[in-house]
């Protein structure tokens, strides 16, 4: 039986299924299948928590970590700040806006 890539929630999908995996940065990663449809989405605001989330999908499914070790607490424990950044982040510019989640990912389809 062919190993399955175990997301945040609990729901598994087989690797080959996963044909992109998407940063929305502040928003969350989403993975969508050849057509472009969304297989699952893990909201996740902080945009380095999203990118580790990113980086272990895309490293799992090209081969770099096995499925089934996917360790996804670091979604439940505070990133730690470093000062530099605190201190030097300008407080009084816009920050760009990201990039807009599709509402097809974040709204469930009803069922028929």
């Amino acid at each position: 039986m062919a190993q399955r890539v175990i997301m945040p929630n609990g729901n598994s999908h087989a690797p080959f299924v996963i044909c992109s995996v998407k940063l929305y940065e502040g928003k969350g990663v989403a993975c969508l299948d050849a057509r472009g449809k969304p297989l699952e989405y893990i909201p996740v605001e902080d945009v380095e928590k999203g990118r580790r989330v990113r980086d272990m999908l895309n490293g799992a499914l090209n081969g770099e970590r096995r499925y089934r070790t996917l360790d996804w607490s670091f979604l439940t424990e505070p990133l730690p700040q470093a000062p530099s950044q605190a201190a030097s982040a300008p407080t009084s510019a816009p920050s760009p806006e990201p990039d807009p989640v599709p509402a097809a990912i974040t709204k469930p389809k009803a069922n028929k």
